[in-house]
């Protein structure tokens, strides 16, 4: 079917097997491609998507809404302890759009990028949940650029406080200085480690997720948090058979322990927080009571909504915006968040 969800990992699956194979072995030679998709993962994504799309679009009530395309979504679930693509949702109908936003890494993750910045802090210089930490306006000195102050959402500010409540409440500030401590180097270092291939600015506003990733990459490297440090690369292909039934292909997972144990778990920790009692706590006013961990994203302009977390089984990474990249502000002017954007939808799926 034209709408079919199941289109976007489809044509993924397509494109790569092109690029390794050519055109002439994957449409002519006669092959059967087993994938890890979930057809009613899938079918989850797709009504989640778009019952809470249309909510936002109804009940919000956006300053400039024209069409009812405005909003676009996407949503990629991966198996942790095998790194499964269990469903890719790359946009709100592929009738309408065949563009692929789960895969696709121009869009900036905002604060859920925050984990990958205080691991690094935790590894290099012994930061743990309890550690005494200040959230207070600061002016940075950035040799050879100048000087940079970000600030708070909302401009409101916890002051002294401890290393998890400022991943809770998602300190821009606390995670500004942890940059400034550890270098946006060493955030690249650990961006890679936790599987992100995209370009990475070296850059002080890495802190607050600035440098655009993919969907896809979000919800891998949330696996690995998951995993308490062990990352398996995400796959879509189980095996290939030609026509004969003799296997050409088949996928074996080779995960890799890119991180103690010991250095994760505490960081796993103060991401359950987030959902507790920090911004992602929607989701269990939304009912929802099982384990879980993550974090939100709202990119500083509200261009981008995010949401990426994982229960026992699954990492699911979920991003809300326009294709035209202007800022979600609604009647009340108040921008919409990734616990008002993204998280719901995750909560459905």
């Amino acid at each position: 079917k034209k709408s079919s969800p199941n289109l976007y990992f489809v044509d993924y699956v397509l494109d790569q097997l092109e690029k390794q194979y050519g055109n002439e072995f994957v449409y002519f030679g006669g092959i059967k491609i087993f994938t890890t998709l979930n057809a009613s993962f899938q079918a989850y994504a797709k009504k989640a998507v778009e019952s809470h799309l249309d909510y936002l679009t109804q009940k919000l009530r956006f300053r400039d809404l024209g069409s009812k395309e405005l909003f676009q979504a996407a949503l990629v679930s991966i198996e942790n302890q095998t790194g499964a693509v269990r469903a890719m949702l790359g946009g709100r109908d592929y009738s309408v759009s065949q563009f692929n936003r789960a895969v696709s890494n121009n869009r900036s993750p905002g604060s859920s990028f925050k984990p990958i910045v205080y691991l690094t802090a935790m590894e290099l210089f012994g930061y743990h949940p309890g550690s005494l930490v200040k959230d207070a306006p600061k002016i940075f000195e950035i040799p050879g650029v100048g000087t940079w102050e970000p600030h708070n959402f909302d401009n409101k500010y916890l002051g002294q406080t401890i290393l998890k409540k400022a991943m809770m409440q998602s300190a821009n500030l606390v995670s500004a200085q942890l940059v400034d401590q550890v270098t946006p180097q060493k955030v690249i270092q650990t961006a890679r480690q936790f599987g992100i291939e995209s370009p990475l600015g070296p850059h002080y506003s890495l802190s607050l997720g600035t440098s655009p990733v993919s969907v896809l990459e979000m919800a891998s490297a949330y696996t690995v948090i998951a995993n308490l440090g062990f990352l398996n690369r995400p796959y879509f292909i189980n095996k290939i058979e030609d026509f004969n039934g003799n296997i050409l292909f088949e996928h074996f997972s080779r995960g890799i322990q890119r991180f103690p144990r010991k250095s994760v778990y505490p960081l796993l920790d103060m991401m359950r927080g987030v959902i507790d009692g920090g911004t992602g706590r929607v989701v269990r006013r939304m009912k929802f009571y099982h384990p879980t961990a993550g974090k939100t994203g709202t990119t500083n302009d509200y261009k981008d909504a995010w949401f990426t977390a994982f229960t026992k089984d699954i990492s699911t990474s979920v991003w809300v915006g326009r294709d035209d990249n202007k800022p979600m502000i609604m009647k009340t002017n108040r921008g919409l968040t990734g616990s008002r954007g993204a998280a719901p939808i995750w909560v459905f799926f």
